[in-house]
């Protein structure tokens, strides 16, 4: 969608320019005209108007160059606040340089030739005659309309997409996650990499249990083996029914190895049963708790604590029934999970959780002293509350929606730049017509409405076929988004409100100048 976004802008910005341009050579009419009366071919005036637009392409380009290397430092100070193992490359090199100078001249050069043959390409003798204003009026003004009203098109598109994108990234954040990362601090271990074996490191997870327990300001403190909202982890494949061999459909469950008051400690209520203990040992009974998409699978309409569950290896005895919680992904619909205790299935490398009364930040510090007492050499790392480690699990949806945002604004800013120079340019050619108006008796709201309608009209045209682009769009966002159809009513209309404002807004500063034209200077005006 990115790529998509960066086509658009670009597009925009290539009418703009053509726009822009046709004005400018519009305005030059009666020099060109002269220069070719006097022999001047066609051939070296095209090349002039083209060597001026590549030294604009130059000067963007350049431009262009030091924006990036800004906003490249920028993406960078954002990178690392990502975590994980999500890594961005936002370096600029030789060929992105080499690309960022082609594009700027191929484009600013592909789109400055047809005004460049426009504008070579006229009747001398009114030119000569300076009755640029009389001819031509209108056919000259719609090439210029035509670059407006694609400018709008794109810019709805650019809008509609941006607000489909936050929306969803605020359904995603807003999502009831089944469990409360608030004054949840969080922080991984491996004790791989400290040498230790298994029980070596039941007897420090014990420890770091015991001693982080007696905080103050610590309410709970548990392990886990794989945090919610995390992708990865450990899956169980098995058939649906295990004493059934024939029955070939599979199925998928996580499986997550936590110590007591996990539940507790994220805030996932546990409904039915009890949590696992200390008792719960390799040499007791083998338990699970299981959620309830996993009961509700296994169990339909049955409690199934004390339920004996098998999973081809191993045959558990379910203690508990936790509440169905986000674990892998927050778009999709709870999966089937089951929790083994960690005191009977170890996992070297753990998250460790502590729930404070406040906030947790603070007190990652004291933490990580009081680890490094059990295990001097012990290496802390990932730390961050449970709420910044969901909101780096939407980094991606984050980050996408801000371009997003950021090149909607940009398309907005270019839009109407390109309305304001046709309205503008309107008014320059019509500037006779309007002081016949006013000399014959026009009042100055009349005249205004005369100019702002013309905006108006490009707007409008714009939007209606912003709108038909829009459902071109659905079709390649309608599965990134969550929580908002690709169609949303609410989100169309804002921004084609928002942008027939603009071109409103546009349209006015010109329009109002017009209001200002003496009478006696504009019948004199040529």
């Amino acid at each position: 969608m990115l790529f998509v976004a960066v086509g658009l802008i670009l597009a925009i910005a290539c009418a703009n320019i053509a726009g822009l341009m046709l004005v400018r050579a519009q305005a030059r009419g009666r020099e060109i005209g002269i220069r070719l009366a006097l022999g001047a071919s066609r051939l070296r005036i095209i090349s002039q108007l083209l060597t001026e637009s590549l030294l604009l392409a130059v000067a963007g380009g350049s431009l262009g160059l030091i924006i990036a290397i800004w906003t490249t430092d920028l993406a960078s100070g954002l990178r690392t606040t990502i975590g994980g193992a999500l890594r961005l490359d936002v370096s600029l090199n030789s060929r992105v340089l080499i690309f960022n100078l082609a594009v700027s001249v191929l484009t600013v050069l592909w789109f400055g030739l047809a005004p460049a043959l426009k504008a070579t390409r006229f009747d001398l003798v009114p030119v000569l005659k300076d009755a640029t204003n009389m001819s031509g009026r209108r056919r000259r003004p719609s090439a210029h309309s035509v670059l407006v009203v694609t400018q709008v098109t794109l810019a709805l598109v650019l809008l509609a997409s941006a607000g489909l994108f936050l929306q969803s990234v605020g359904n995603l954040r807003a999502i009831d996650k089944g469990f409360s990362g608030d004054k949840v601090l969080a922080m991984s271990l491996d004790m791989e990499l400290q040498g230790y074996d298994k029980n070596r490191g039941k007897n420090f997870y014990a420890g770091v249990l015991e001693n982080v327990s007696t905080l103050p300001g610590v309410q709970s403190v548990t392990l886990a083996s794989t945090l919610p909202v995390t992708a990865g982890g450990m899956r169980m494949q098995r058939p649906e029914n295990f004493t059934k061999p024939a029955v070939n459909e599979r199925i998928s469950i996580d499986v997550v190895r936590i110590a007591p008051r996990f539940f507790e400690t994220i805030g996932l209520p546990l409904l039915r049963g009890r949590d696992f203990r200390a008792l719960d040992t390799e040499k007791s009974t083998p338990t699970i708790i299981v959620n309830e998409a996993m009961a509700q699978k296994f169990w339909p309409g049955a409690d199934p604590v004390g339920r004996a569950f098998n999973d081809g290896d191993t045959t558990f005895e379910v203690v508990g029934v936790a509440r169905d919680t986000k674990y892998r992904d927050l778009r999709e619909r709870s999966r089937m999970t089951m929790y083994r205790p960690l005191t009977q299935f170890y996992s070297s490398g753990v998250n460790l959780l502590v729930r404070t009364t406040s906030d947790p930040t603070p007190l990652a510090p004291t933490i990580q002293n009081r680890l490094r007492l059990l295990e001097p050499a012990l290496a802390v790392f990932n730390i961050r509350t449970l709420s910044e480690h969901v909101d780096r699990s939407l980094y991606a949806e984050r980050m996408q929606s801000l371009l997003l945002s950021v090149f909607s604004v940009l398309a907005l800013v270019l839009t109407a730049v390109g309305i304001y120079g046709v309205i503008a340019f309107t008014v320059a050619q019509r500037t006779r017509e309007v002081g016949i108006r006013m000399a014959l008796g026009a009042q100055k709201k009349d005249v205004l409405k005369l100019i702002l309608i013309r905006g108006m009209v490009l707007a409008a045209w714009g939007t209606g076929m912003g709108l038909i682009g829009c459902y071109w769009l659905s079709r390649l966002v309608s599965n990134q988004l969550y929580g908002v159809s690709a169609h949303d009513p609410a989100t169309l209309v804002t921004v084609a409100a928002l942008l027939i404002v603009v071109a409103l807004s546009a349209s006015y500063i010109p329009a109002r100048r017009a209001t200002k034209v003496d009478p006696l200077v504009a019948l004199r005006y040529e």
